[in-house]
């Protein structure tokens, strides 16, 4: 497929810096969607994960939840790194907040599950760095007998389809898909037609906040 495109959309999972050399190699255009391009060697489309990270932990505290816990993904994944970055910024504002993480070997459903069932010492707040993990600890809190929001609350990351439909909705980090996808292939496209006068760009998007059912409303 590399050797007949004219262009290409690279998403993180398959962004392996060799792979990336290889296409530059080539000739072939690209663009790195959804994490900055390593050593600014080409476009790249990102949205702000430390953001993200604060604006979730910033919310529980306001909401009340002062023992927060994380529950991310590997800490070699980028994305995942930054996001807890954002945690402990939010945190360090409040003398009296205190912030753990836990590291899932899967952002799954089963695995957020699996984490809710171990749970010994219950947080008031839980961020988990994506929403099949936050459905996943949901379903798992609910079924041991615990009320979300009214005992744990719980913010997860992506506004995917899955966190506005159960029992208890998800309040989630929405991630500007349309907008990133956008920019992306605007770059690409500029890149291919512009060739050797076209100028690498970086842009990074806000996210936001979509507040449902899984954490308590203003007091």
């Amino acid at each position: 497929v590399e050797q007949r495109a004219v262009g290409v959309v690279v998403e993180p999972l398959s962004a392996d810096p060799g792979r990336l050399a290889r296409l530059r190699e080539r000739g072939i255009p690209l663009v790195l969607a959804d994490r900055a391009m390593p050593e600014r060697d080409g476009c790249s489309a990102s949205v702000d994960d430390i953001a993200g990270g604060r604006i979730a932990v910033q919310h529980l505290l306001d909401r009340g939840a002062r023992d927060i816990l994380v529950v991310n993904g590997e800490r070699g994944i980028r994305q995942c790194a930054d996001r807890y970055q954002g945690a402990r910024q939010a945190v360090r504002s409040r003398r009296e907040a205190r912030l753990d993480q836990v590291v899932a070997e899967q952002m799954s459903v089963a695995y957020g599950k699996k984490i809710a069932d171990g749970l010994d010492d219950l947080p008031g707040g839980v961020f988990c760095t994506n929403d099949f993990l936050a459905a996943g600890l949901c379903r798992g809190l609910t079924e041991r007998g615990l009320r979300i929001p009214e005992d744990v609350q719980v913010v997860g990351y992506g506004d995917l389809d899955i966190a506005s439909f159960g029992a208890t909705t998800l309040t989630t980090v929405r991630q500007p898909v349309e907008d990133l996808g956008r920019a992306a292939v605007e770059m690409l496209l500029d890149e291919i037609e512009a060739r050797a006068d076209h100028v690498h760009e970086t842009r990074v998007f806000a996210p936001g906040l979509v507040l449902r059912d899984s954490t308590r409303p203003p007091a």
